[in-house]
């Protein structure tokens, strides 16, 4: 009953649960990416004639019954393994002992995972099984009730004081205020990535088997049609940042980056012809960037582009050094957005794996293609700005026509250089410090910053002179705040204090004396006036 899909290629999955909840939030989940056609039921008990019916209609076969349970559940599970006992079933239920897992198992299912699991990884297990695999629990790790309920309740404590956090920093704030925030936001993001590594009780997939990395079918035109849309509208750089593309006029820099995107997906098809392993992608990387940027920079700055007899290209190509160290070596994670579009292979997003089709990784890998892209485009422009930066020809075709005089180029050219030599020396220590990378996206017409957790430990020990020297002292300011914060508290309340109960008495008892004195003159004037 496995080996029948519907028209759009897509797996069969009857759900039956009696909980809406799970039963429709999941469904939903599912046909929303485009994953399976879901066939739900909330009545686990008239299994068998619904499964029944699809066998004497024309409608597909059941690939996958997924089946929320309980332990009085146990005689149905019997019944559909013997009534089907070709069609693979994926049990849902509450955290189980060590025993009622075995039990499930001797049943034939093909797996058990918990309710809460997310459906991404629910998804995972699906496809695990739908591939003729049947991955089950290791049964000394389920987790009891209480622990997932402390998961749970220490998760959304986080995440509410992440909330505020962010909320709060939204507003202007001193400098001092700002930095014990930040401190605060990565104390929160290393507790919950802590707690997920020691407490989160989901299930845990037995080793796989052994599957070629060998290319997929080229990414569709569908897929990038997101990336490309951002790049159509007018585009305002708010990341902070001075970029090199903010010297182009906007219809050149849609051209551009239509072009670098261009490039990207014939990259792709000629990587898939090539047939490149995922094992060669981490030592190939650096080529295959370097290549994206010298094909696009020659399509947009023309092959046979001279300017007073001078070949354009090959001064241009001539910087392909600089622009290497300053630009497209910092690019990060290149090694996962290619092995996503080449093989499909799960994205890490803040410690957690997630699969290549669910929505999570799909949006994360668009922020990596967008990042690539804007960077790219800066080494393109880099060199252009650099080798010719006064040419009438160059600024007439290229330039904004606010940042056409000599006067603003330098300007730009200068700020340029301050940018780089700052995050040499500050940002990028800073950044591996936090173990974060900052990658550039586009949000609402916006180019904007955004920061993704990394490991760099390995980059952080081969820090030497001032980088290091700036992790020193980023450290030496987490140590010290809490103790100035203190200090500042103390010094606060205590003039408070004298100001109150010391000062304030003082100056109450002159004023009484002041009040007195007056009072005792007029009083004096009085009686002399009298006796007169």
């Amino acid at each position: 009953m496995n080996d029948r899909r519907n028209d759009a290629g897509q797996p069969v999955i009857l759900l039956a649960s009696r909980e809406p909840i799970l039963r429709l939030g999941l469904s939903r989940w599912l046909e929303q990416q485009n994953l399976a056609q879901v066939v739900t039921s909330d009545q686990p008990g008239d299994l068998q004639n619904l499964l029944n019916e699809r066998l004497q209609q024309t409608q597909p076969l059941v690939n996958l019954l997924v089946l929320d349970v309980e332990l009085a559940d146990i005689p149905l599970c019997q019944s559909l393994k013997r009534r089907y006992p070709h069609l693979p079933m994926l049990a849902l239920g509450p955290p189980v002992s060590r025993d009622q897992l075995l039990r499930y198992q001797q049943l034939g299912l093909a797996a058990y995972v918990e309710r809460q699991t997310p459906a991404a990884v629910l998804w995972q297990w699906m496809q695990a099984i739908l591939g003729g695999y049947s991955p089950w629990l290791q049964p000394e790790i389920v987790a009891p009730q209480w622990r997932s309920q402390l998961y749970q309740q220490g998760l959304a404590q986080i995440e509410t004081a992440l909330t505020q956090c962010h909320q709060w920093r939204q507003r202007p704030r001193p400098w001092l205020e700002r930095q014990i925030s930040q401190g605060r936001i990565r104390e929160l993001h290393a507790a919950r990535r802590l707690l997920t590594w020691l407490w989160r009780p989901g299930p845990v997939l037995a080793p796989p088997p052994q599957v070629s990395h060998s290319p997929l079918t080229l990414p569709t035109g569908e897929r990038l049609s997101r990336v490309r849309q951002q790049f159509n509208q007018p585009v305002t750089n708010t990341s902070g940042l001075l970029l090199e593309t903010d010297l182009l006029r906007f219809e050149k820099q849609r051209e551009l980056w239509h072009t670098i995107l261009t490039r990207w997906e014939t990259l792709l098809a000629e990587l898939i012809e090539a047939r490149l392993t995922a094992a060669d992608l981490p030592t190939r990387c650096p080529e295959l960037v370097q290549r994206l940027w010298q094909e696009a920079l020659t399509d947009f700055i023309g092959r046979y582009y001279t300017l007073d007899g001078q070949d354009v290209m090959d001064t241009l190509l001539a910087q392909r050094d600089t622009v290497q160290t300053l630009i497209l070596a910092k690019i990060p994670l290149l090694t996962d957005l290619f092995s996503y579009h080449l093989f499909q292979t799960p994205l890490q997003i803040d410690g957690v794996l997630y699969a290549a089709n669910s929505q999570i990784a799909s949006d994360h890998a668009a922020i990596l293609l967008e990042n690539l892209v804007l960077q790219v485009a800066n080494g393109v422009v880099q060199p252009l700005v650099n080798c010719f930066p006064h040419h009438e020809s160059v600024k007439q075709r290229f330039y904004r026509r606010n940042l056409i005089s000599t006067r603003e180029t330098e300007r730009l050219r200068n700020q340029l250089s301050q940018r780089y030599r700052w995050q040499c020396y500050w940002d990028e220590p800073r950044a591996i410090f936090e173990s974060r990378y900052q990658l550039l996206r586009i949000h609402q017409q916006a180019i904007v910053l955004y920061p993704v957790y990394a490991g760099r430990t390995a980059e952080l020990a081969q820090l030497q002179g001032i980088p290091w020297l700036v992790t020193l002292w980023l450290e030496f300011q987490d140590a010290i705040a809490p103790v100035l914060r203190a200090v500042a508290n103390y010094i606060g309340r205590t003039s408070a204090y004298l100001l109150t109960r010391i000062v304030g008495r003082g100056l109450g008892l002159i004023g009484r004396g002041i009040l007195q004195g007056i009072g005792s003159t007029l009083q004096n004037n009085r009686t002399q006036g009298s006796s007169q």
